[in-house]
């Protein structure tokens, strides 16, 4: 459960902000938003709802992401030959990282 709903009404605004880090706008959002149901928690497809809104495309920013990260002069140019050694050493920081064992 996200929010007890069933002492809501017995504290003040200001004691509820600081009670739980979740303030009144928080409460809202979640009887309003991602709650649809109004049991006071969410089943699992409100979860799924609230990880994978519909007006949020994560394969569009994911890609965005990669590019931006890729374009090291940031003139929309990416080497193939520099993001191949980049994953290299990448790579081998991984396998090397294994090999060592802390005792």
């Amino acid at each position: 459960m996200l929010f007890p709903t069933d002492d809501l009404g017995s504290q003040s605004d200001d004691e509820s902000d600081n009670e739980g880090g979740y303030s009144s706008e928080d409460e809202q959002d979640f009887r309003n938003e991602m709650d649809s149901d109004g049991d006071g928690k969410l089943n699992r497809e409100e979860i799924y709802r609230w990880l994978v809104p519909d007006d949020f495309d994560h394969i569009v920013d994911e890609s965005n992401h990669l590019f931006t990260e890729a374009d090291d002069d940031k003139v929309c140019n990416i080497c193939l030959a520099a993001e191949l050694f980049k994953f290299q050493c990448l790579y081998f920081f991984i396998y090397a990282s294994r090999l060592v064992t802390i005792s």
